[in-house]
């Protein structure tokens, strides 16, 4: 068979077929054959959204679900142990619970407002882009939060700051970071 006539039988391949015969090829240690394979994909040509906005548009996006994730539970532990505290059912329980919950609210919360402030972000632009319909809950907290020590929830803000920076696509400002009050 002529090179000619081998071409147009590559030139026929499915995507699935092709790259199957290819890990074959490579199975079988034929780099002649897993070469041509490769060599004659089909080249076609996209266009795209710029891949750098859509990585940082996808990124602000998963850092919202990450806030929404370690806020849910002690959120709910805060809510919880003021009711009892509230009701005198287990005071002691509820106010163990409560310090707890504030202590972890307030480092996350914390936390969150450094790395929007490290991106070059209002910590309120994100959350009335993203997190619109749990600002009345975000402004009820954080005021009681104002009120608790930084030096209870240090370690732990340091803890979440790093899971928000974590595989940020961007430089993050350290300087810019740790500059200001806490805000909705």
């Amino acid at each position: 068979m002529n090179d000619r006539a081998i071409k147009a039988l590559y030139d026929q391949l499915k995507p699935r077929e092709r790259v199957l015969l290819t890990l074959e090829a490579m199975a079988r240690e034929d780099h002649v054959e897993t070469d041509r394979l490769k060599r004659s994909t089909p080249q076609k040509k996209y266009m795209m959204i710029d891949w750098e906005v859509t990585e940082l548009w996808e990124a602000t996006f998963s850092r919202a679900v990450a806030f929404l994730l370690l806020w849910h539970q002690p959120f709910w532990q805060y809510t919880f142990a003021v009711a009892r505290v509230a009701s005198d059912t287990d005071r002691d329980i509820g106010l163990d619970h409560l310090a707890d919950a504030v202590i972890e609210l307030k480092a996350i919360y914390a936390a969150f407002t450094r790395f929007c402030r490290g991106v070059g972000l209002s910590p309120d632009v994100f959350f009335r882009a993203w997190l619109r319909p749990i600002i009345p809950e975000l402004e009820i907290v954080a005021e009681k939060l104002a009120a608790i020590p930084d030096d209870l929830s240090a370690e732990k803000e340091q803890e979440f700051y790093e899971v928000f920076c974590r595989d940020w696509p961007s430089k993050i400002d350290e300087t810019e970071a740790n500059t200001g009050p806490l805000t909705v």
